[in-house]
Formats: structure tokens, C-alpha cells, sequence
């Protein structure tokens, strides 16, 4: 649609217009805006946030971030007493601590 219909559409100036399309490509548009624009259309402004990975693939994520955090930890306070693990047998337990964090209660995974 061309500006000068949906400034008339909006009750606004020509200029005001290019102004609403540079701040919407400018990432710096604001809700009220574009409500006022979708209204002006005859839309309906729908905000949504979509996650980029699926629901398992966050949870499993977060119980690896976890597990990898508590496991560092540990292996450095081994390191320290002398008592260090190969990275084999770190890495194996590290993933049996995510597993275990996954199948137990989920609520620690977002402390």
C-alpha cells in the first residue's frame, strides 16, 4: 500500500509514515505503533516469541550446562588432591549426571 493511503488510513502525515517504516527496519518500532499500523490495515498485531530449539533439546541443554558446571568443579578439587580422573571418565560421568538431572526434578535445572 502506498504511503500516502496509509498515512490517511493512520490520520497522519506522509513523512510520519516513512518515519514508522525506518524505525521498524531500524529494530526501534514500538508496540503502540505497530498496533496503530495494523489497525490502520485492518490487522490484528500478534506478538509472539518462538523458540529456536524444541522443548527436549532446551531441557537437555540446560541438564548438560549443569552436569558440565558440577563435574569442573569436582575434577578440580581432585586435580588439586592429587586424585584427578582421565577426561574419559569425567565426560562419561558428566553425562550421567545430565541424564540423571533430566529424570529427576526438573525445577534445579533453572536455579
Amino acid at each position: 500500500m502506498p504511503a500516502v493511503y496509509l498515512a490517511k488510513r493512520m490520520g497522519i502525515v506522509q513523512s510520519s509514515v516513512h518515519r514508522l517504516e525506518t524505525s521498524e527496519a531500524d529494530d526501534t518500532i514500538t508496540l503502540a505503533s505497530l498496533r496503530r499500523a495494523a489497525e490502520a490495515l485492518g490487522c490484528e498485531l500478534q506478538y509472539a516469541l518462538v523458540p529456536k530449539r524444541t522443548l527436549a533439546e532446551t531441557l537437555e541443554a540446560q541438564a548438560n550446562k549443569i552436569a558440565r558446571e558440577r563435574m569442573s568443579a569436582v575434577a578440580h578439587s581432585m586435580a588439586l588432591e592429587a586424585q584427578a580422573t582421565s577426561s574419559e571418565v569425567v565426560d562419561t560421568q558428566t553425562k550421567e549426571l545430565a541424564a540423571s538431572i533430566l529424570n529427576g526434578s526438573r525445577r534445579e535445572l533453572w536455579r
